[in-house]
């Protein structure tokens, strides 16, 4: 691995750690929700069981902007461009950042809601351009090790947050509009850099069909003048995807070949957010204040993210060694969808497959967090076994329909895909004729 291309992987990864740092803000009950101010009202909380779907709608929102920025981060990243994709992510970002601290300033319900959605917009933005554009730039060996970048970059962004939003620093009245304010500083940061970050070489190539270019930044990417082999791949990609051009969103779910990554990705998406990924936004603190008191409840949240930062690297480390499908298997899900949004569509469909993982991703947030408060008051502790059938059956469709694609390139992958619908058609087919046979 060259210094180029973690250079690259972790300039373009700073959006994540600004999308860490305010989804962990806007979600985490003891930081804007329920310690501080009710934010419909702009009155300090007296009750702990203020107007609970108040609360609901306010964090239901963002998924709402989630949903919308997906579909938008599709289809610009087709027409501008990865690298353009990652300009408009940072200018809707600064703008959530000076949208959240102007609500303090001017204490409008309908502002407010504004400003929370323009934090949806940002999250899907950034949740449908970065992993795409750091998949793109790495080479076969290190693709998953690359795209783990993302996440260890959110959980960083998390970390930050909780240790900025302690009462005593700027987690308290005064201290929550520069609070919000920080989050726009590593958006900016990234606008400055993007100058010298390149545009993927798979884009150049396949899209834009500038060879030359593309050879250019696989040679500053890979530290190297040989590139003819990842030239070489970028051509049987190119013409493995025959006239299956400029793939939409709609046009991908229609086509027959398709059906099965596209079944695979939803599985996935949905089996991790409906893993119960939720309490942990939603309820860990509430755990956390069973056992210790409020004083050191920041001290449990630090240590949780950090060991969810080591579980990151442990990942990062096994990804492109042992393969997806262990860490799949073994509940290392985080990252995961994305690798195999990445792996199993080519080039021309990349960006609407990722507009479909993004929808299903952010419209299951949506339900969760618009009924998550009211699942939580009928059954308590016991909120998490409601998950339950949803672990098993994701295992099951892991452990019999996904292949492991480590190490594999595109055009592989996708044959074995092939495959694997082409034999499903058939048992589906001679299942269709067993019964007409009987009821003859």
């Amino acid at each position: 691995m060259t210094k180029s291309l973690l250079w690259v992987s972790f300039a373009s990864s700073i959006l994540s750690v600004h999308h860490g740092y305010f989804i962990w803000i806007v979600y985490s009950p003891g930081v804007l929700l329920r310690e501080y101010y009710n934010p419909i009202t702009f009155q300090v909380i007296t009750h702990p069981k203020f107007k609970l779907l108040e609360l609901a709608i306010i964090v239901s929102i963002i998924p709402l902007g989630g949903i919308f920025a997906s579909v938008m981060a599709g289809f610009l990243a087709d027409i501008l461009g990865r690298k353009g994709c990652l300009v408009v992510a940072n200018i809707t970002a600064i703008t959530s950042a000076v949208l959240m601290s102007g609500k303090y300033i001017v204490q409008d319900i309908e502002f407010t809601f504004f400003s929370t959605l323009f934090i949806g917009l940002s999250a899907g933005f950034i949740l449908g351009i970065v992993p795409l554009y750091v998949g793109e730039i790495a080479p076969r060996k290190y693709r998953g090790v690359i795209i783990f970048v993302h996440q260890f970059c959110l959980n960083i962004g998390i970390l930050i947050a909780q240790i900025l939003a302690i009462k005593e620093i700027l987690g308290n009245s005064t201290g929550l509009p520069a609070l919000m304010a920080m989050g726009g500083i590593l958006p900016l940061i990234q606008l400055f850099l993007l100058p010298f970050i390149p545009e993927t070489p798979r884009y150049l190539m396949i899209h834009k069909k500038n060879e030359q270019q593309a050879r250019k930044v696989l040679k500053m990417l890979r530290e190297t003048d040989d590139v003819e082999d990842e030239i070489t791949e970028l051509y049987q990609e190119d013409l493995a995807e025959g006239n299956n051009k400029d793939m939409t969103p709609l046009k991908l779910i229609r086509t027959p070949n398709m059906q099965l990554q596209i079944i695979t990705i939803v599985v996935v998406v949905a089996g991790a957010q409906l893993s119960g990924i939720s309490l942990a936004y939603f309820s860990t603190e509430r755990i956390f204040l069973m056992m210790i008191d409020r004083s050191n409840l920041k001290y449990l949240n630090s240590g949780a993210i950090i060991i969810m930062t080591c579980s990151v690297l442990l990942g990062m480390y096994l990804v492109d060694s042992v393969g997806r499908r262990p860490l799949l298997l073994a509940s290392f899900a985080a990252p995961l969808p994305h690798i195999l949004t990445l792996e199993m569509f080519s080039q021309s469909s990349r960006a609407s497959a990722f507009v479909i993982s993004g929808s299903v991703f952010w419209s299951i947030s949506f339900i969760t967090g618009l009924s998550f408060y009211y699942i939580e008051i009928q059954f308590g502790n016991y909120s998490s076994i409601l998950f339950w059938p949803f672990c098993i059956a994701t295992l099951v469709y892991i452990y019999k329909m996904i292949p492991e694609t480590m190490m594999q390139t595109f055009p592989d992958i996708k044959r074995v895909m092939s495959i694997k619908t082409a034999r499903r058609f058939r048992s589906r087919e001679s299942r269709r004729k067993l019964n007409l046979k009987r009821s003859v």
